[in-house]
């Protein structure tokens, strides 16, 4: 009876320090406090909030996000990012998220996370399967239905319940506005807050000093390139010393374009400009895919590797504008511009160009290049092996480099077709679009404009004995020449020719016996750019004393201003020019 009334007082006083610890716990969690809450979210947009903790705390997390039966990735989740490390404190993914039995794509995080002491943002980004750069596998057919069935019937419907709320009973706990940069280490920053994003600023190093570069940006796939990106060249040279590549970068979260590089990089003592640009769509305006976990890093950053070093980084002005020799930009469609320069000593050049690049034709269709005056040769010209991706849709290309030129008269073109250029893209525009053409620099601080002498038209060339250019439909010309010795002449004529027969062309004849000395054959022509039956011929012979005839032909079609196909890329000379050979 006895052991009976033990158990008894034993089993009460169990109940009582139960139902005690129970009040206790109850009183515990009514001190906590909401601090951070997203609900009712709209699809597709980040939703975001900054705090801080001052000192070492533990907050609980309740998160409702989704993801797909076939893709161990969320497409609606949530993550904590510690603003000072750049580095994601917590992220709700799969493995740390259960199943909803009630929705078979929702899933939920209910835990403690412990944090430092330190600044914070939560995001949570409730994105939709097909948009938010999930990993899908498909069996077959039946599963791109069920899929698609299940967006269609749970879609709106899931919007709802994407939630994140985070509690706490801390008082070192307090919600801020977006922190700004406070680390004293940082020297410059480039951040991309928009599509078509294009800028630049310049650094002076006053000694070499190791940097931080830490860049968040996107790679395309299918133009496997980058697209959103950040780069440094050296400001003298205009050489490259750093670029932000598929191979030197990262997973940086979210969608799987989204790259990010971090890496310390030495430079020497110098100038340099550091460039950021961003394509027509993916970025802080608007996402159209999971965003990175540092989102408002978009962009580049640069740090001194020691805070003593911050004072040997100074900032700097491009002087490159001031070396300036000529320039033909924001070219429109179905334009053909030329300029002319004259250089009177050897000389470095900077050439900087943007242009089309046409991946049906294998060949450009807005381009610069640049000939010899006198030989009527290419000296250089944009190709698809010295161009790089300028930005935007993968047929926008760009030329930047340096060229050495020997003394002598040039001549600078360039062309566009009827589609894709400056104001009238019918894709993505390149990132620097005001300078859609061809600009030419001197390179180096020390160069010397002085040697260079720029004209809109040729100057007048001594060594020319004829010259019938921008000939016409159904047209015939001539010109006279006479030789006071045996001489030698370059001839260069574009025609028309189809099939071993010309349609436009030229020829010579002796003015006395009328005998033809030169004839434009189709044997003789190379391809002059545009149609196949452009052709061009670019001949050095010698004549004999004596005087001349140069004649030039046309059909009824296809001559310069009217043109049936596309024209060639040296249209003005369409025709014949006959110069002397010194």
């Amino acid at each position: 009876m006895s052991s009976l009334k033990s158990l008894i007082v034993a089993a009460l006083a169990l109940f009582v320090i139960g139902f005690t610890l129970l009040i206790l716990a109850s009183q515990l969690r009514a001190e906590e406090y909401t601090a951070v809450l997203f609900d009712r979210m709209t699809i597709g947009e980040l939703e975001q909030k900054s705090f801080e903790t001052s000192e070492p705390i533990t907050i609980h997390i309740n998160a409702i996000g989704a993801g797909r039966r076939e893709s161990d990735d969320l497409y609606a989740y949530g993550w904590i990012l510690n603003n000072n490390t750049r580095e994601p404190e917590w992220i709700m993914d799969y493995d740390n998220t259960t199943g909803v039995q009630r929705k078979s794509n929702i899933r939920e995080f209910d835990g403690d996370v412990r944090l430092d002491r330190g600044s914070f943002t939560a995001f949570f980004y409730p994105g939709n399967p097909f948009s938010a750069g999930v990993n899908i596998s498909l069996e077959d057919f039946g599963d791109v239905f069920t899929i698609i069935g299940d967006a269609l019937s749970d879609h709106d419907e899931v919007t709802d319940e994407f939630k994140i709320e985070i509690t706490t009973d801390s008082q070192a706990f307090s919600v801020i506005g977006r922190p700004s940069p406070s680390d004293d280490r940082m020297v410059l920053q480039l951040l991309a807050t928009d599509d078509d994003y294009y800028e630049s600023e310049g650094m002076t190093l006053t000694k070499q000093v190791p940097l931080r570069i830490y860049a968040v940006g996107e790679y395309s796939r299918g133009d496997k390139t980058m697209v959103d990106y950040a780069w440094i060249v050296d400001a003298d040279s205009r050489e490259k010393v750093w670029m932000m590549e598929r191979w030197n970068t990262e997973l940086a979260g979210g969608a799987r374009k989204n790259r990010m590089s971090d890496e310390v990089v030495t430079l020497p003592a110098g100038d340099y400009i550091v460039y950021c640009s961003t394509d027509d769509s993916h970025s802080p305006a608007e996402w159209n895919m999971a965003p990175p976990y540092d989102p408002y890093g978009w962009g580049v950053t640069i740090f001194v590797e020691d805070p003593n070093d911050a004072s040997s980084v100074k900032p700097y002005s491009d002087e490159q504008s001031s070396r300036e020799i000529l320039s033909i930009t924001r070219v429109g469609n179905s334009e053909y511009e030329a300029r002319y320069f004259t250089l009177k000593k050897p000389a470095e050049l900077h050439i900087y160009a943007i242009g089309e690049y046409d991946n049906y034709g294998d060949d450009f269709a807005d381009y610069a290049w640049i000939e010899n005056r006198k030989s009527f040769e290419r000296v250089w010209e944009m190709g698809d092996r010295n161009t790089e991706h300028a930005g935007g849709a993968s047929k926008n290309r760009k030329f930047v480099g340096n060229v050495k030129f020997a003394p002598g008269d040039y001549v600078v073109y360039y062309v566009t077709d009827d589609s894709h250029a400056y104001r009238d893209w019918n894709s993505s525009p390149p990132a620097d679009q005001r300078n859609y053409g061809i600009t030419i620099y001197g390179v180096g601080s020390g160069f010397d404009k002085s040697i260079v002498e720029v004209t809109d038209r040729p100057a007048k060339d001594g060594n020319a004995l004829a010259s019938i250019t921008a000939v016409g439909s159904d047209e015939e010309e001539s010109q006279s020449f006479t030789l006071d010795r045996r001489t030698k002449v370059r001839i260069y004529a574009i025609g028309e020719g189809v099939k071993n027969e010309m349609y436009d062309y030229a020829w010579i004849e002796d003015s006395e016996t009328g005998r033809i000395v030169w004839e434009m054959t189709y044997r003789r022509t190379e391809h002059a750019g545009g149609a196949n039956k452009n052709r061009m011929v670019n001949d050095v012979i010698e004549l004999d004393k004596g005087a001349y005839e140069v004649y030039y032909i046309t059909d009824d079609s296809h001559a310069f201003g009217d043109w049936n196909s596309s024209k060639p890329d040296d249209q003005t000379h369409w025709g014949v020019t006959i110069t002397i050979v010194n």
